[in-house]
């Protein structure tokens, strides 16, 4: 039987190594047979009792952007709704230079402008057109979605009811500029009128589209000198998207960013200390025997489901769940943060077929065998929990990967020599 130094004397060791000079020219603290390096892939079996991912952070009202899709990938539908702030007064000068304040501007046309986000990929090749609408019913901003215009109210047409088409304009990659009549503006204007608004939507299809919130450029002309047009910008403070199908909140595959977004949980063996790897031909350690040097969980990516590839890179990041009796899982805190992929995922790697990344761990796998138990303090929070969630700019469409990842381990050994 192979016999090894014990784990404190290899860190030791490999301190020494690191911070005392050698007793001669040439020479060396420990011959180079007395430490091995090696590489050892994990099956799920062998670190994970499970997995699993649910969409239940964050809704479409916190959402900066809107999105607009129409049959995409044979499935998604995707409206937007749009109050915007108009102001009742607005600061002009006379014919003489004068300031003056004009409560009662003519504002006699607008543009609708929605900004197409450079960094999203829209899946809109060809002429696809964006439509405006004004909207017929009464509605409420902070209740409206796909199904109902207020409260316990529904649109009559679900996804909200298209009233006047008051412009279409093609897709670019620049900006997309809507007009708005005269009459329109006057009752936009018009903060009594509950139906003021607007319906966004994309005729073709397929199509998808990201864009920021939409801005209100409003014209006007004053009384006070009638020769000269203003040009005010409304904002839409009160802007939101909604779509179809919306996806059942949990999934037994791994998966993160999204519309709610989605947040992956992994449940490590408690008992990873005892996890026996093979060192080479007829060697076996345990990973408490070991220096664990590099731990990167292997995330083959996969098509999510029809509708929902993602639109923009993402970057999975992994944290320590605080898993305890307290919270249900998937409301548990996070805590500290392990690691990240080295660069961020382009869309197309979710088409399938395509090589596996890496989310670097050490961090976690460290601790988790060299403390066996569930925190260190004491505390019900346990720390074999890992979760991935995404970090940066959140894509509306989701990445997945399959469930059951392997573990790549980087280990070294120390094994017993015969010192001169």
């Amino acid at each position: 039987m192979k016999r090894f130094l014990p784990a404190w004397l290899l860190l030791a060791a490999l301190a020494a190594c690191g911070d005392e000079e050698p007793l001669s020219i040439g020479s060396e603290l420990l011959p180079p047979e007395a430490l091995r390096s090696f590489e050892v892939v994990l099956e799920p079996g062998q670190f994970l009792l499970a997995d699993t991912a649910f969409a239940l952070y964050g809704g479409l009202e916190e959402a900066e952007y809107l999105l607009l899709a129409t049959g995409f990938e044979g499935v998604l539908n995707a409206r937007a709704f749009a109050r915007f702030e108009i102001p009742r007064a607005i600061g002009v000068k006379d014919t003489l230079g004068v300031a003056r304040t004009d409560s009662t501007p003519n504002y006699y046309r607008g543009e609708v402008v929605l900004y197409v986000d450079s960094l999203a990929e829209h899946d809109t090749a060809g002429n696809f057109r964006v439509a405006l609408h004004g909207v017929p019913e009464d509605w409420d901003p902070a209740a409206a979605d796909w199904e109902y215009r207020s409260d316990g109210v529904r649109w009559s047409v679900p996804g909200g009811t298209p009233g006047v088409l008051l412009d279409t304009a093609l897709v670019n990659p620049d900006s997309i500029v809507l007009h708005v009549d005269s009459a329109t503006m006057q009752q936009w204007a018009d903060t009594t009128n509950a139906r003021r608004g607007a319906l966004l939507s994309m005729l073709d299809a397929p199509a998808r589209l990201r864009t920021g919130r939409p801005v209100l450029k409003v014209y006007a002309r004053t009384r006070f000198d009638p020769d000269t047009t203003y040009v005010v910008v409304a904002q839409a403070p009160e802007a939101k998207f909604d779509y179809r199908p919306r996806l059942p909140t949990t999934a037994g595959d791994l998966r993160v960013s999204g519309a709610p977004t989605w947040r992956s949980f992994l449940h490590f063996r408690p008992d990873l200390r005892s996890v026996t790897v093979s060192c080479g031909p007829g060697c076996t350690v345990p990973l408490a025997a070991t220096s664990i040097t590099r731990a990167e969980l292997v995330l083959q990516p996969v098509p999510p489901p029809a509708g929902f590839s993602p639109e923009l890179p993402l970057l999975p990041a992994g944290y320590q769940a605080l898993v305890s009796p307290e919270f249900p899982l998937q409301r548990s805190p996070v805590g500290t943060a392990i690691g990240i992929i080295e660069a961020a995922l382009e869309p197309e790697r979710f088409r399938g077929g395509g090589a596996p990344v890496y989310l670097v761990v050490t961090e976690f796998v460290q601790a988790a065998v060299s403390d066996s138990t569930a925190n260190a303090a004491g505390n019900t929070a346990r720390t074999d929990w890992l979760t991935i969630l995404p970090v940066g700019d959140l894509s509306f469409g989701l990445g997945a990967f399959a469930p059951a990842p392997r573990l790549r381990l980087l280990l070294t050994t120390a094994r017993e020599i015969q010192l001169p």
